[in-house]
């Protein structure tokens, strides 16, 4: 009894003293910034035709140290429509990886991946991730080069990423930025030329029947509004339409599907999952009858056994 009263309160203790300790450890984890430029510099001014080199770095912020990387993550997203990608142009620190991904819409990115196969490696606190090169296709207007989905591992692997920042490049060809409104199915929106950091003048809603128009929204999944009253141009984009059905009118609701299927698939696979449902039903009644017949068997020997024990005691 004693023992238990013991071990309790020495568990106790424990806990108290590590609670502490966390908090601590919490409070010192190291800070980062990915950074992306030109030249140093977050903003350039660039001609069609010119061909320009954009490099990664990843610096710790909350001091200078060395520390141990286990892991990181970035993605650089680039508009295809104002630039093209040089062609195994990409330079990369020693183990790091870079890999060239088709995005959604009129976006591709440049993905640099690094893990360590010991462990962990020990990084300076500014790092080179690495770099490569675009071509300049537009005449006209703003894009910006972006760091999207970055990360950077704890060294035991466990946890959430460690705190970071992320600072992207503008490249300004011109200051009239192209603005397109993609209607999803809605009337036609005119293109807009609007100059940069300056406000989108509003567009008549456009319209879809069976449907209310629900707003316009920067990315295509829909998560941010645009708000015309507050939010500024900050390089040529596009701007998506949102649409809630209307209560008061009838709509057509279709299935999603995969244009490089063809539609006589589905009866397919439904005639294919009849077959397999038919075929699992014959193997568990032909199952249960074998069952029954060994059963029926056993039984049926031990009648005789019981038998001949009987005429054996006569």
């Amino acid at each position: 009894m004693h023992r238990r009263i013991l071990s309790v309160v020495l568990i106790a203790i424990f806990l108290l003293l590590a609670l502490p300790c966390k908090a601590s450890a919490t409070s010192q984890e190291p800070q980062y910034i990915y950074e992306l430029h030109v030249d140093g510099n977050a903003e350039s001014r660039q001609e069609k035709g010119n061909i320009v080199t954009f490099s990664v770095y990843l610096h710790r912020t909350d001091n200078q140290e060395t520390f141990n990387m286990r892991g990181m993550q970035t993605e650089v997203r680039y508009d295809t429509s104002f630039f093209r990608l040089i062609e195994d142009s990409y330079v990369t620190a020693p183990g790091i990886v870079a890999k060239h991904v088709n995005g959604v819409g009129q976006f591709d990115e440049m993905y640099f991946n690094f893990l360590s196969y010991t462990g962990s490696d020990i990084w300076e606190a500014e790092k080179f991730i690495g770099s490569f090169r675009l071509e300049v296709l537009s005449g006209s207007g703003v894009s910006k080069v972006t760091l999207e989905d970055s990360m950077v591992a704890h060294p035991d692997g466990l946890g959430d990423s460690f705190e970071y920042e992320e600072v992207e490049h503008t490249v300004i060809v011109t200051t009239e930025c192209t603005v397109k409104f993609v209607t999803n199915g809605g009337s036609v929106v005119q293109d807009m030329i609007v100059i940069y950091g300056e406000k989108i003048p509003k567009p008549q809603n456009p319209v879809r029947e069976g449907y209310t128009f629900a707003g316009w929204y920067k990315d295509i999944h829909l998560q941010e509004q645009w708000d015309f009253d507050k939010d500024v141009v900050e390089s040529s984009m596009y701007l998506y339409a949102k649409w809630t059905p209307d209560p008061t009118q009838p709509t057509e609701t279709t299935e999603p599907t995969d244009p490089t299927q063809d539609p006589g698939n589905n009866q397919t696979c439904d005639g294919n999952r009849l077959i397999l449902i038919i075929l699992l039903i014959v193997v568990i009644l032909a199952s249960a009858f074998i069952i029954f017949l060994l059963l029926f068997r056993r039984k049926k020997n031990d009648e005789e056994d019981c038998t001949q024990e009987d005429n054996t005691q006569i």
